[in-house]
């Protein structure tokens, strides 16, 4: 079934006469659907992220603003009993999604309870797991709900959005046309990819793999990799970082595994091709890793 998007979806398409949304923080409603409700037709829709004085996500600002695929889910805790597909309906997408997100690692994923948007009046003020006006910038009104967002000539466009149950095989296929849009939507040469972390005891970063999406050699002279502080969305050099060694680069198509010592296996079972070194990082199950280019610009992340 195809739907129509909703009103308060249409002033969030970024053209230039339509007016500007006013989401407030927590302005989304928790209306839940008792039929299957399908995928919107609103492909290649524009979309722009309103972040002056909103309430927005600050990591999901960061995945914005870096121009990376983006998929932002919306569910209800509540199990509903006259969904057809039995109760849980909003449970068994996001476990779809879970099962397929470790698939596409070049895709950043965000997932929000509705009945949580919290209560803040700047991104600051957003507590780690609160969308704050997001939903309403989106056009939220009924749960689970996928928006898979595709990087379009220094923007954003809807590539889908499914509003209700919606098969994991159907979430797959649209997955792998959003992670396609990563080479190309985009004119750059380098498209720099982590595709793999893995932490020691205590959390320090052992491993990690890198990989080239684009169409010429990269050099990774001058990187770092450091965490992104969740509060920012951003690098957080202070929580510590580590620095490649020499001048390894990565060829087009290809991937480069670096570690914290020559014999250190990545995670694959190969001895690593690389180091990184001049510091420490340690990281925690669900942190952020940041791949951060010579200029300051955060090129890359994984989510351990």
């Amino acid at each position: 079934m195809v739907l129509l998007l909703p009103a308060t979806a249409t002033a969030c398409g970024g053209g230039e006469d339509e007016p500007s949304p006013e989401p407030t923080v927590q302005g989304a409603t928790t209306e839940s659907t008792s039929a299957v409700a399908g995928e919107q037709s609103m492909e290649d829709e524009p979309f722009s992220l309103i972040t002056q004085d909103q309430a927005v996500p600050p990591d999901f600002r960061a995945a914005y603003e870096r121009g990376s695929p983006i998929v932002v889910q919306f569910f209800e805790q509540d199990e509903m009993s006259f969904y057809p597909q039995g109760l849980g309906v909003d449970s068994i997408v996001d476990g779809s999604i879970g099962q397929l997100q470790g698939q596409y690692p070049d895709v950043e994923f965000f997932s929000y309870d509705i009945d949580d948007p919290g209560v803040a009046e700047n991104s600051g003020e957003l507590e780690l797991g609160q969308y704050g006006t997001l939903a309403a910038q989106l056009g939220v009104s009924l749960t689970p709900y996928v928006a898979l967002l595709a990087p379009r000539d220094g923007n954003y466009a809807y590539e889908s959005v499914f509003v209700g149950y919606v098969t994991q095989p159907v979430l797959d296929q649209a997955l792998a046309d959003l992670a396609n849009t990563r080479t190309t939507g985009s004119d750059e040469e380098d498209r720099l990819v982590l595709q793999q972390a893995e932490t020691a005891g205590g959390g320090r970063l052992r491993s990690v793999t890198i990989g080239n999406d684009g169409s010429s050699e990269a050099s990774l002279g001058g990187y770092e990799l450091t965490a992104v502080n969740p509060s920012t969305g951003e690098a957080d050099p202070g929580s510590g970082s580590v620095s490649v060694d020499g001048e390894a680069a990565v060829e087009p198509g290809d991937s480069l595994s670096l570690g914290r010592a020559p014999d250190v296996e990545d995670s694959e079972g190969e001895q690593v091709d690389g180091t990184f070194g001049g510091g420490s990082l340690s990281l925690s199950p669900g942190d952020q890793l940041a791949l951060v280019g010579p200029d300051g610009a955060v090129a890359a992340t994984f989510t351990l």
